[in-house]
């Protein structure tokens, strides 16, 4: 199941969550300086929402070789934990600035 946060012509974000855990999906569809801001503004927003519902951390699956995608998300605040079978494992605290 999702949770929609963002979704419009500029890009989405959506929240899974899966065996109690919550995994982001996002993707900016044409990239500009006014969308990064968008949706970092969005991302910090979702953070803080899901802070209030006593959610800590939220992961991403992404491809291990991805360099550019990798890129994006550190840019909003997730870190690699693990790799396994061409997949890194990454995470995001909720703590907003």
């Amino acid at each position: 199941m999702y949770e929609v946060f963002w979704d419009d012509e500029d890009g989405y974000l959506k929240i899974q969550w899966h065996e109690e855990r919550a995994y982001a999906h996002a993707e900016i569809f044409k990239w500009s300086k006014a969308n990064y801001y968008k949706a970092l503004e969005i991302w910090e927003a979702t953070k803080q929402e899901l802070a209030e519902q006593g959610v800590d951390k939220v992961f991403v699956l992404i491809p291990e070789d991805d360099y550019k995608l990798i890129k994006f998300e550190k840019m909003f605040g997730f870190q690699p934990i693990t790799t396994h079978n061409g997949v890194m494992y990454m995470v995001c605290s909720t703590e907003t600035e």
